[in-house]
């Protein structure tokens, strides 16, 4: 038996006939109406002659029409490639065209940048531009609401699911072109399956999240809630005070936020005028949860939860409960369902409470890199998924979450992880925000520095931090230098760009303001 997953939306169709599916800003769609609007949007796709496996790309932000397009393609056996609208031009034709797409839906927002893109020669593969929203005014492309029409009553292929790939994401790395992870119906589902054993969604649940349709977070956002029948809020953008007032209006039961910081914006923007009493579940990933005490202190009854994962595993480790409080510097257990090694440069165990690189094996690992045999060879070698992240465990099944194989600071011969740096100097007073990176020193080869946002009304002392840090880190780990900055500097996935303070520091633009 095959599972596709559009079977989950002609199941809510009928169980929950008035219930809310998804809301992005004013547009909102009923279970019934995504079931409709899905079942003609997958016979469009079928008679534009896509069949299974072909690749549906798109350029938007965050709509109604995302999880239409994700549900429509499964149902469709076709494969949806959202673009990450914050790449250049060039790069997002070179990943169109890597992925052999021949339709390409656009957004309101991107109809004039992909016009402009096709005039110049590029997306060349493109048989067929949908644009969603008002009518086009260029020849030869389709209106969105015109696709879904046309499909209605159109035959279906039978047999898609379980090992048919049905979404592509970027890997989101910061030099050359990404990689495309490949989700197939199996993956998807094997990681709702993780999420909700772990974290325990039901229908009743309303969600609320801000994070754009082309990251993997989808995956344990708005996909997770609309497989198990929850009503799922996104907002088009994060503005923390529309953010507040939607928990309070509408009753939200789970937030998901990341990165961390955007507590702190919700803070700012006068978090005591609102009721979110009504949240029973708060989920961070990504990052140092540096801002735990503030999260409780605001909400005493909700449940927290923070995630480790990757795109191409998107629930690895959890950490939940009083382990969040008690376990600070842990990302949590690992799922069950994963087989795990820890291993190093030759790809040999290493002991207990030693860092190695994290090696995955399980159903809810993605398969493969989309056209890609040598980067799928490389990561796979041995049968594992090596996911070049640095981690340790600790004997009481914890892991620990040290960095990057690639982003070790290497000073005078010791390499340091900046994750274990960040986990100790956040917990400082006067420390609201960190990010630790290598740069360039004569002596040592890179020196460890500590960038530092402060706490408000705060004066950051560097030797007050040297002291804090002497007994929990070793001498060559606690940062030479020490330099404020008034935001960390993130690209639209809420990750810090590490390579821009590096550079910022070597270049003299971000001083410092102390060191050891």
């Amino acid at each position: 038996m095959t599972m596709n997953l559009g079977r989950f939306i002609t199941s809510h169709a009928q169980e929950f006939p008035a219930k809310s599916a998804i809301t992005v800003g004013d547009c909102s769609l009923t279970y019934p109406e995504l079931e409709l609007r899905t079942t003609g949007l997958a016979g469009g796709f079928a008679g534009l002659g896509l069949g299974r496996g072909d690749v549906v790309a798109a350029v938007l932000e965050n709509c109604v029409e995302m999880p239409e397009l994700f549900f429509a393609c499964a149902k469709a056996g076709t494969v949806l490639a959202p673009m990450v609208t914050r790449r250049v031009d060039d790069e997002i034709d070179a990943l169109v065209a890597k992925c052999g797409a021949r339709v390409l839906v656009v957004g309101p927002d991107h109809r004039d940048r992909v016009a402009a893109m096709r005039a110049a020669g590029m997306l060349a593969g493109i048989a067929t531009v949908v644009e969603i929203g008002p009518p086009p005014t260029a020849d030869g492309v389709l209106a969105y609401e015109d696709l879904v029409a046309s499909g209605a009553g159109v035959p279906l292929p039978v047999g898609v699911g379980d090992d048919d790939p049905v979404i592509l994401f970027s890997t989101g790395g910061t030099t050359g072109l990404p990689k495309l992870g490949v989700h197939t119906h199996a993956t998807v589902l094997q990681n709702h399956y993780a999420f909700q054993w772990n974290i325990g969604f039901r229908p009743q649940d309303v969600c609320l999240h801000p994070m754009p349709p082309y990251h993997a977070s989808i995956l344990v956002t708005t996909l997770t809630h609309m497989i198990v029948g929850a009503s799922t809020i996104v907002t088009p953008k994060f503005d923390p005070t529309e953010f507040l007032s939607i928990i309070d209006r509408e009753r939200v039961s789970y937030v998901f936020l990341m990165p961390p910081v955007l507590f702190n914006w919700l803070v700012d923007a006068g978090i005591d005028d609102y009721d979110l009493s009504s949240i029973t579940k708060l989920f961070v990933p990504g990052g140092n949860f540096f801002n735990r005490d503030v999260v409780a202190k605001y909400l005493p009854d909700t449940e927290l939860f923070y995630l480790y994962s990757q795109t191409e595993n998107t629930t690895t480790c959890l950490l939940r409960g009083k382990d969040i409080f008690e376990r600070r510097q842990s990302v949590g257990r690992l799922d069950a369902r994963l087989e795990w090694r820890l291993v190093d440069d030759e790809d040999r165990d290493v002991p207990p409470d030693t860092p190695g690189e994290l090696l995955l094996r399980g159903a809810s690992v993605i398969p493969e890199y989309f056209a890609d045999p040598e980067e799928t060879a490389r990561a796979w070698r041995g049968g594992w998924f090596h996911t070049g992240d640095m981690l340790r465990r600790d004997p009481d099944g914890y892991f620990y979450f040290e960095g990057r194989g690639k982003e070790v600071i290497k000073t005078g011969g010791e390499n340091v992880y900046a994750v274990r740096v960040e986990s100790v100097l956040v917990e400082h007073p006067a420390v609201r925000e960190v990010a630790v990176v290598g740069a360039h020193d004569e002596k040592w080869g890179e020196r460890v520095c500590a960038c530092v946002v402060p706490a408000e009304g705060a004066a950051v002392d560097p030797s007050e931090l040297i002291a804090f840090c002497r007994g929990k880190l070793a001498g060559f780990e606690i940062p030479k230098t020490y330099h404020l900055i008034d935001a960390l500097p993130v690209n639209p996935v809420g990750k810090i760009l590490k390579r821009e303070l590096t550079a910022r520091i070597d270049g003299g633009e971000l001083g410092q303001v102390g060191a050891a």
